[in-house]
């Protein structure tokens, strides 16, 4: 459908919070070996906070991680709504952590 080729071109379109939350509240670590080190690893970042999943960044600053369509709804509205980027996909990926999200 139109909607899920909308959602792969922005690449958010694959949830990737799940696995870290899960192992954040109650400790699950996906069966095999390597993914539940790597979750291991990745989720000492991470915070739980009210219900929302929040990255540490090395400043001290928390990050509203963001997935799926909420994801998508941020990136359209940093390219094309009030923030105006027409430039690369990396300019858009630091104009996103600028405004707090991850």
């Amino acid at each position: 459908s139109k909607e899920n080729l909308e959602q792969s071109e922005y690449g958010c379109d694959k949830p990737w919070l799940e696995t870290i939350r899960a192992y954040i509240i109650d400790g699950t670590l996906p069966s095999k070996k390597w993914d539940a080190l790597k979750i291991n690893t990745l989720a000492a970042r991470y915070v739980l906070v009210d219900g929302e999943i929040y990255i540490w960044q090395l400043s001290g600053q928390l990050m509203t991680c963001a997935e799926g369509n909420k994801a998508k709804k941020i990136m359209e509205e940093v390219h094309s709504g009030s923030c105006r980027n027409h430039s690369g996909k990396r300019s858009l990926a630091v104009k996103i952590e600028c405004h707090g999200y991850y």
